[in-house]
């Protein structure tokens, strides 16, 4: 795939491919990675970051719908949520 007249091997982000042995079209997909990076503006502190990754998870998990994907969002701010909210679970059950 050419994107801006440079060579672009989008391969290592797509897992468990089946191609249409007819045209060589893609038939079945199972998985497609994809990672966003992008330099956060200067003037954020750590906890606008943590604000936006929460807010792009939260728009994945909750008002991305799509009936084609299934779309898993994750982030070290999302991670970190989640391993505190199990543990807040789990100190609960005591």
């Amino acid at each position: 795939m050419d994107v801006l007249g440079k060579g672009l091997d989008l391969s290592p982000n797509f897992f468990g491919v089946q191609s249409n042995d007819t045209d060589g079209s893609i038939e079945f997909l199972k998985v497609v990675g994809y990672q966003f990076r992008a330099n956060p503006p200067s003037n954020w502190t750590k906890y606008d970051l943590q604000a936006y990754e929460r807010k792009v998870s939260a728009y994945f998990h909750k008002e991305m719908m799509s009936d084609l994907l299934d779309i898993y969002s994750f982030s070290l701010t999302y991670t970190s949520d989640e391993i505190v909210r199990t543990g807040e679970s789990l100190s609960s059950m005591r």
